[in-house]
């Protein structure tokens, strides 16, 4: 049977769309589970430090800063996987566009502003475009569909050069 044909049967099933809209209602919760206790924690560490300063007990040497602290980092730990797309996201396109661009506009004048607001206009546009044909394919990266594609040692090989050669030297 076609992937196809599988994925339409699953998708006009009624508990799918309920199981999605379960899911979406969760990921929200989640969300603001790990938010608002993060949230509240740089707030207090910014604007009532003396609070996170204050002992657990009279001879104590742990203060409250440190178990909330803990807690902070174990709830991280739990994240899901959309939490982590949307920070790996959100720091391509902040280091991209703020480090890069900005050094480009530095470099060679004002002109080259548009740049920067190309590249926030081009980055939704080909969201949009390949986000489909990747969940079509079930792949959540370019070198996924290149292994779909083509012989996956060898391109295994290349992506991992190809990494190591952007983290190494730029």
């Amino acid at each position: 049977m076609p992937q196809s044909t599988i994925q339409t049967r699953i998708r006009q099933h009624p508990k799918f769309a309920e199981t999605v809209s379960k899911s979406t209602r969760m990921a929200i919760l989640l969300s603001f589970i790990v938010l608002i206790p993060y949230y509240t924690f740089m707030m207090i560490t910014a604007y009532r430090p003396t609070i996170l300063a204050l002992p657990i007990s009279e001879r104590s040497i742990i203060t409250v800063g440190w178990p909330v602290g803990e807690v902070l980092v174990i709830g991280a730990w739990l994240t899901t996987g959309f939490h982590n797309g949307m920070a790996i996201a959100g720091d391509y396109m902040s280091a991209a566009t703020l480090l890069g661009l900005i050094s480009l506009v530095y470099a060679k004048g004002v002109d080259n502003f548009i740049y920067t607001v190309s590249f926030f206009v081009g980055w939704p546009i080909l969201l949009f475009l390949i986000a489909e044909r990747l969940r079509n394919l079930g792949t959540f990266t370019f070198a996924d569909i290149v292994l779909y594609r083509l012989d996956q040692n060898r391109i295994r090989t290349f992506a991992a050069f190809g990494s190591l050669t952007v983290v190494c030297f730029l």
